[in-house]
């Protein structure tokens, strides 16, 4: 019995033998089949380019408000991170001095996402061919410079200007119709004019008020008095011994004792002139109710007028004094120079002072800051 079963045993070992070689021919066969299969799989896979998605351009437009510090937790959910925008909007010069209306960039810019393509390896031979090209005549461009300046400032229509004297106007407000002590727009009042048959029903009046003293910083001089708009009033009928009329306009609470002037329209739109010959300089000697500190938009009365050559469109650099320097070496203090830190344009020029928009700042601007013309 034993030996039969040896006697299988030998037979099995031997066909194995024999058909060992059969079977490596078949799984080579099958290793090729599959190299076969798997070469152009492996050729797309190495040879497509990945295709990066660039995240869109983010940006935000400045809000009342607004501080880096904030927008930065907004947008990063990370409000320390603000030091990053900060440095993607180079305009920036002052990161505790932004704007509303700006536009201001939260993301780098990145480039766009290319396109999955798959590299053909057959080279095209291309034949080059040199095209003579006749060089085109330069011609150069001058930079346009800007011809007016528009107002946008709402702050403007009560910016008003320095009085050189008491300026008592034309008239009065004597009363409110309805017995009301603080008046606004639409608000009937009872007036009293100076030179009645100057003024008719249908006739506008400036309402303003006599504000503070200005003194100079500098000299100590005395410069006027402050004059702050308030609204506008027209005249609707005329009475034995007075005028009624409405306030069709109130920038400010009004009251009565408040004075007028005929109507004169605030400016909108300012056409920049060529500046005088002779460099002018000057000082700011006050704002819009004491406003501080001041930036793009906002109004200044300086302390130059029509009597020093100045007039309405000329523009004028702001510059600040900046702290002096102490030098380690000799122990000498050193003074740096002047920094430019906005520009203006003049709106409205009285005899002494005159009225200016801020049209740009670099940096916060406070009263006593220098101001020069600006020549073409």
């Amino acid at each position: 019995m034993k030996n039969k079963v040896f006697e299988k045993l030998n037979c099995i070992n031997a066909y194995e033998e024999k058909t060992a070689p059969l079977r490596n021919e078949k799984n080579a066969d099958r290793e090729g089949i599959r190299s076969v299969l798997l070469l152009p799989l492996v050729a797309v896979f190495f040879f497509t380019v990945p295709a990066h998605y660039a995240h869109a351009e983010e940006t935000y437009t400045i809000k009342k408000g607004d501080t880096l510090w904030d927008i930065s937790n907004s947008s990063n959910k990370n409000p320390s991170k603000w030091r990053e925008i900060w440095r993607l909007n180079p305009f920036i010069t002052n990161p505790n001095l932004i704007f509303p209306g700006e536009t201001i960039r939260l993301q780098p810019l990145r480039e766009k996402p290319p396109v999955n393509k798959i590299i053909k390896l057959k080279k095209k031979k291309v034949e080059k061919k040199v095209v003579k090209v006749k060089p085109v005549p330069v011609i150069p461009v001058k930079e346009s410079v800007p011809q007016a300046v528009t107002i946008a400032s709402a702050e403007f229509k009560k910016s008003g200007f320095i009085s050189s004297d008491g300026y008592n106007g034309s008239g009065i407000i004597l009363e409110s119709k309805q017995g009301k002590l603080i008046l606004g727009k639409g608000d009937e009042v009872y007036i009293s004019l100076f030179d009645k048959g100057k003024i008719k029903a249908g006739d506008k009046l400036t309402i303003f008020n006599i504000e503070e003293e200005i003194i100079h910083p500098e000299t100590k001089e005395k410069m006027g008095y402050r004059i702050e708009i308030l609204g506008v009033l027209t005249v609707t009928k005329e009475l034995e011994d007075m005028s009624l009329g409405v306030i069709s306009e109130s920038y400010k609470e009004i009251f009565k004792g408040a004075k007028l002037t005929p109507y004169r329209p605030p400016v909108s739109r300012v056409t920049l002139k060529e500046g005088p010959q002779k460099k002018i300089e000057g000082i700011i000697l006050a704002t819009i109710e004491n406003k501080v500190p001041l930036g793009r938009g906002d109004v200044v009365y300086i302390d130059k007028g029509s009597s020093d050559g100045l007039y309405i469109g000329n523009t004028l650099n702001v510059y600040r004094k900046p702290k002096p320097l102490n030098n380690p070496l000799n122990q000498k203090e050193l003074i740096p120079p002047y920094i430019r830190i906005g520009k203006m344009v003049v709106v409205e020029a009285e005899e002494r002072t005159s009225t200016a928009y801020i049209m740009d700042s670099k940096q916060e601007i406070y009263k006593g800051d220098k101001v020069t013309t600006v020549s073409k």
